[in-house]
């Protein structure tokens, strides 16, 4: 059962030229509506989630690259769990870059409690990088920024569900290597997003993840 103040993370998984990518996202939950024409309210807000983010998102990706499933986890009861199965690729034509070159997103955070966060988005075209810039227009990355402020909401109402926050880490000393994980007592919220410059993924290059 989902309750105020739950956490949840949201995967978006997609391939391209034979990677994995996954943007992995979280929120807080803020407003628990009744459910909708029969949905659950996760499957709300994945709903919103595509709307949200995947159609604006597959605008700036290649159409090689394919939006396959979008998996939420509630991680603060660490048992629920919705998925949306989907088959939507990007609408960029053109020749293709590599599977890790992306575009950098960085998440301004609300408080020193966690560092700021970031989003490599990958999966493009060739036109949308010259050099060592993007070719978004101001408004274009304007628009883009939003995506990762605004909050998910139930269709038809502008009701706010969850709003978009950042997760922090704590490192686990008594692991072999040392790791961090998730800590669900540093939340931070997203006051602002800026897509910044083309950059890489390292783990989308050949031989490396899936």
């Amino acid at each position: 059962m989902l309750s105020l103040g739950d956490i949840l993370r949201i995967t978006a998984q997609q391939i391209y030229q034979g990677q994995r990518m996954n943007n992995v996202f979280f929120y807080e939950c803020v407003n628990i509506p009744d459910d909708v024409e029969g949905q659950t309210v996760y499957d709300t807000l994945l709903a919103s989630f595509n709307s949200r983010w995947g159609l604006p998102t597959r605008g700036t990706q290649h159409v090689d690259c394919q939006h396959q499933l979008y998996r939420l986890e509630n991680l603060t009861q660490g048992f629920d769990f919705a998925e949306l199965a989907l088959t939507a690729n990007g609408t960029v034509t053109g020749d293709p870059e590599p599977s890790f070159v992306s575009y950098a997103v960085k998440l301004v955070r609300g408080s020193g409690i966690t560092r700021n966060g970031s989003k490599r988005v990958g999966g493009l075209a060739e036109g949308t990088v010259t050099g060592n810039t993007l070719t978004f227009t101001s408004g274009e990355r304007t628009a883009l920024a939003e995506l990762y402020t605004q909050p998910l909401e139930e269709a038809g109402s502008g009701d706010p569900l969850a709003v978009p926050v950042i997760v922090g880490r704590t490192l686990v000393p008594a692991s072999s290597p040392p790791r961090y994980e998730l800590d669900l007592a540093k939340i931070n919220p997203i006051i602002g997003a800026i897509i910044t410059v083309p950059t890489t993924q390292n783990t989308r290059k050949v031989g490396r993840g899936t």
